[in-house]
């Protein structure tokens, strides 16, 4: 089977790495991948290449060089000749949907990603690109969501629900385990010590996130227990950052908050970490924070965003979202839980991940899925 899977690029991003994960599986699976991106030169797509799977530079410019594009696009496609397209994000599925009947009847598949976003925060373009997709979404053979949540808000939007399919994203529970060395030496770097309890949060600086909810919780626990420490794990935006910056300092959290910014040791972060908390206000579909804490026996405090509850079920506490005094109430439950049986919980959270959220579960699944149409 030849699998031409399209995305905007391969950057570090976690649809990205779902995408790089499911094109190496394919691969191993004894199936033909080719990932086409809009913008070459991502961290993913060394990965790629090593798995066996081929990259097709679309070279996307400008808004003026859009109809040089879209000719290229549609002449690599009739090139490559898949048996199968899969699309990943609104920009790609909408552009697939748009050249269908230059490409004949090639199977088409649309996969969505977040749900329930807030488009005040973001450019009109993407206001735009919802609703473009909503329009277009009766075209593609399949539309796949990475959460329940994610099919729920796509039908909500007017997706056809006849066409719905969710598979939820995989975890490379090869990569992310247990490792108490690497957690330790990050620890020392970090300057935690062995008594205090470490509490963080892997997520990008996006107001999705929620980071103001996550500090003003961290503020009432630092005020109660003084071995609480804090992190934030993550790049984005350095003027929302430098905002919550500000708010760190006003609730005084000072020398119990570290910022890490963005990191490429992922697996040490997580085995740094005592608790891993994920507060988003909105936005998420399958938070693969969450299951990759998990997957390292790093068990998890979550808000009730997108299917994080779901993924994290007995062996993690949830809250609504924004609720900050919900949050530290939680991570609090939690943290009592590692006390009383540390190695216990770390290890349900593992067992979960690996029989429920595996990369090779979500590779099966997907290509089941796609040999349907061949």
């Amino acid at each position: 089977m030849r699998v031409l899977l399209v995305v905007p690029s391969l950057a570090a991003g976690g649809c990205e790495r779902q995408v790089a994960a499911l094109a190496a599986g394919l691969v191993d699976m004894g199936h033909e991948i080719g990932v086409a991106v809009f913008v070459s030169g991502g961290e993913f797509e060394d990965e790629v290449i090593a798995s066996g799977a081929g990259i097709i530079d679309l070279e996307k410019g400008s808004l003026l060089s859009y109809p040089a594009f879209l000719g290229r696009f549609v002449r690599q496609v009739n090139a490559w000749k898949p048996d199968v397209i899969y699309g990943f994000l609104g920009t790609p599925n909408a552009l697939l949907a748009l050249c269908r009947p230059l490409m004949g009847r090639i199977p088409l598949v649309w996969g969505v990603r977040a749900t329930n976003i807030d488009f005040s925060h973001y450019h009109f373009r993407s206001r735009l690109m919802i609703g473009l997709e909503a329009m277009l979404s009766s075209v593609p053979d399949v539309i796949v969501a990475n959460s329940i949540a994610g099919k729920n808000d796509a039908t909500g939007r007017g997706f056809p629900p006849d066409r719905m399919k969710v598979i939820a994203n995989g975890i490379d529970v090869d990569r992310f385990k247990p490792d108490n060395e690497a957690g330790e030496l990050l620890r020392k770097a970090w300057h935690v010590g062995e008594r205090q309890k470490l509490v963080g949060m892997a997520a990008r600086i996006d107001s999705m996130k929620d980071h103001g909810t996550f500090l003003r919780a961290a503020s009432m626990l630092a005020a109660d227990h003084s071995e609480y420490v804090f992190a934030c794990v993550g790049g984005g935006d350095a003027g929302y950052e430098a905002s919550l910056r500000e708010l760190a300092d006003s609730l005084n959290l000072g020398g119990k908050l570290i910022w890490a910014g963005q990191r490429q040791d992922m697996p040490a972060v997580h085995n740094a970490f005592d608790i891993c908390c994920l507060s988003s206000a909105y936005g998420e579909g399958f938070p693969n924070a969450v299951g990759e804490a998990m997957s390292s026996g790093t068990p998890c405090v979550v808000t009730d965003s997108g299917d994080a509850a779901m993924i994290v079920g007995e062996t993690g506490e949830r809250c609504a979202c924004g609720d900050a005094v919900g949050l530290a109430a939680a991570i609090e439950r939690m943290m009592q839980r590692v006390e009383a049986d540390k190695e216990g919980v770390g290890k349900a959270c593992r067992e979960r991940i690996e029989n429920l959220f595996s990369v090779r579960r979500m590779v099966e699944r997907t290509e089941e899925m796609l040999l349907s149409f061949c």
